[in-house]
């Protein structure tokens, strides 16, 4: 047994190509599986040191013996997050407990209480490892699967010797087992690596939002569930793979040096590269699936994930009131010389007071400004949840002229519908803006501020911050959006990068199976003096290419139809989106990568002499 597993050794480490394919499609799935659950594991830690304000409880009331507590008061307990409540009961049995505060967010950040956060969190992170763990295994499996093919003929002779195929089976899994092990143990040192450059991307993109810099912090469930997907993913593969050696027969050797006899026959009529790829994709069929299940799985995915990544951006879009301006200033004293210090393509000054106005029994928060007219912008613009849904409103609010009385004067306002500059934003439901002349404006308002809304390419944040007024910087807040929906879409891609390279390695292990089976074919046709052996390869790379996108077709359908399905249970106005131009690229950029593996191929062969090949 010892002296087989050595030989099988020898041969495995002789085609270190193929060992490195194999152990390469491993140690890939393992990174995207690792590197999820560090990304996930670094958040939540970053998520519980921004809410942990340093204590898990409060209690007010008397306490002897816990005066080292007592702050304010109150008494401040910081027990570990799993001992809160036992602690708490027995603290309040020995002492009178009047009120206890306990701090919700970061208990259920540690999975306790009813809100269970972290239970949501794992779920999440189950959910994608699934879909990855579906993207990877059939990959995976098909790298095991050619890697057996290679060496169908030293497993035949084993048998042909009298060995069991228990034990050769035995002896294949061990193997595997052991280059699994190696692929898992790689992938975790790369994916630390990996992860600690998403930390420093998303530390950057959300710097504005998060007190707390994210770290790398290691998570023993998060990364316990990666590891348990990646090692199932690998050894149910593995084990697949190897149960198809019972399937091997010994005249398999005659039959595949039989098919080997190649006869070639020339129609004149007929494309002959066209003819020849046609003729090699009939024959090797079985090899060829696999490659057309990796392009198929690559591009549903990227289909996927554009198709979601596009009602994100929709709902983002539409579905968030975002103001027309850049910055809103604020101030009682006269702010309008900062028109003179900040260069502004756009800009509005005016002067305004607040108040609240019933108008045919509806409180109206009302923002009363001097910008002239006397009059009501007449308009409604905003988001409104109707049955769970959320809609667009952009209506009229009043159907005629109406008459106020503002300060104790009756006022005849007019209605415009014209929304200014600046007041897009102001004019939600239960909002009312009212424009009045310079003297009416002094008779209403007795106090008011002095505004200044702007659209400007300047930072002015620290100018600002000097100055004694209040300010909004709404160019700053549709940074941060984009900077979220920036942050997702790296996320998205990257899982789908990383799932082409273990694709890619799938493919180089197929395509080069494919050319060394066929480096006889084609050392026969040289010879013959056919030149056109690259045009076969492009008519064969197209095929694939082809073949892969036309079955994802109908699944990108079916998942986009799912995704609307899902954005129309939360928007009102929804249309299918579905990125064509995105899968057209995604269809050329296969095109060329198999073309390419195929085209080096290719040429290493024939850096050899044409007696070699023909042997």
């Amino acid at each position: 047994m010892r002296k087989l597993l050595k030989i099988l050794v020898k041969s495995r480490l002789r085609d270190k190509k193929e060992l490195v394919i194999s152990l390469l499609s491993i140690v890939l799935a393992s990174v995207l599986m690792f590197t999820v659950a560090l990304v996930f594991s670094a958040v939540h830690h970053c998520l519980i040191k921004t809410v942990n304000k340093g204590y898990t409880v409060i209690i007010e009331g008397k306490l002897k013996g816990y005066d080292n507590y007592l702050k304010n008061g109150d008494y401040y307990f910081n027990f570990r997050p799993k001992d809160v409540y036992e602690k708490v009961e027995s603290i309040c049995e020995k002492g009178v407990c009047n009120k206890i505060i306990y701090n919700n967010k970061l208990l259920s950040l540690y999975g306790i209480g009813d809100d269970n956060y972290l239970k949501t969190i794992k779920n999440i992170l189950v959910f994608i490892l699934g879909i990855i763990a579906v993207s990877v295994f059939l990959i995976i499996y098909n790298s095991f699967k050619v890697s057996f093919s290679k060496r169908k003929s030293e497993i035949i002779i084993m048998k042909a010797i009298g060995l069991e195929s228990g034990k050769i089976i035995a002896m294949c899994l061990f193997e595997q087992i052991i280059i699994s092990l190696l692929g898992i143990l790689f992938g975790f040192v790369l994916a630390l690596f990996l992860t600690d450059g998403l930390i420093l991307i998303l530390n950057e993109l959300l710097k504005e939002i998060i007190k707390e810099d994210i770290k790398i912090y290691f998570n023993f469930s998060f990364i316990l569930i990666s590891l348990l997907f990646i090692i199932g993913v690998s050894f149910i593969s593995c084990f697949l793979a190897v149960l198809k050696i019972r399937k091997y027969q010994i005249m398999d050797i005659f039959r595949e040096k039989a098919s080997n006899n190649i006869t070639i026959s020339y129609n004149i009529k007929q494309n002959i590269p066209y003819y020849f790829a046609k003729a090699n994709y009939v024959r090797d069929k079985k090899k060829f699936k696999p490659l057309i299940m990796s392009i198929f799985l690559f591009t549903f995915l990227a289909g996927v994930f554009s198709c979601f990544l596009g009602y994100v951006n929709k709902g983002v879009t539409e579905y968030v009131i975002s103001p027309d301006y850049d910055v809103s200033i604020s101030s009682l004293d006269n702010i309008n010389y900062m028109r003179n210090d900040i260069k502004a393509r756009k800009s509005v000054g005016f002067k305004s007071c607040e108040d609240v106005i019933k108008i045919q029994e509806v409180n109206y928060k009302t923002l009363i400004t001097n910008l002239g007219g006397d009059g009501v912008i007449n308009r409604v613009y905003d988001v409104r949840e109707i049955s769970g849904k959320f809609q667009k409103v952009n209506e009229k609010l009043f159907n005629k002229n109406i008459s106020l009385s503002l300060n104790g004067k009756n006022y005849d306002l007019v209605l415009n519908d014209n929304i200014p500059f600046g007041f897009k934003d102001k004019l939600k439901e239960g909002n009312l803006v009212i424009n009045l002349d310079e003297k009416n404006f002094n008779e209403v308002c007795d106090r008011y501020n002095y505004n200044l809304i702007l659209n400007t390419d300047e930072n002015i944040d620290e100018y600002l911050s000097r100055k004694n007024v209040s300010y909004f910087n709404a160019k700053k807040a549709r940074r941060i959006t984009n900077n979220l929906i920036l942050g997702i879409n790296l996320m998205l891609y990257g899982m789908v990068f990383l799932i082409w390279l273990v694709i890619l390695s799938s493919t180089i292990s197929i395509l080069s199976l494919s050319m060394d089976f066929r480096r006889k074919y084609f050392a026969v046709l040289k010879s013959l003096g056919f030149t056109e052996a690259f045009k076969v390869l492009v008519y064969e790379s197209l095929n694939i290419t082809l073949r892969g996108f036309i079955y994802s077709v109908p699944f990108i359908f079916l998942a986009d139809r799912f995704l609307y399905e899902c954005a129309s249970l939360v928007f009102s106005d929804v249309s299918l989106i579905l990125n064509l131009p995105f899968l057209f690229i995604s269809v050329i950029f296969n095109f060329f990568m198999i073309l390419l593996i195929f085209s080096f191929m290719h040429k290493s062969f024939f850096k050899k002499s044409l007696a070699s090949n023909l042997r």
